[in-house]
């Protein structure tokens, strides 16, 4: 159960990091 909840917060956590990056590379092929 516990663990369970830490993965999911690990996995919020890299989306969340992921999604600028995401978002910069849209922004960048705009650009281009």
């Amino acid at each position: 159960m516990q663990t369970k909840k830490i993965n999911r917060l690990t996995h919020k956590d890299t989306s969340l990091s992921l999604y600028p990056l995401k978002s910069l590379k849209k922004s960048y092929a705009v650009l281009n």
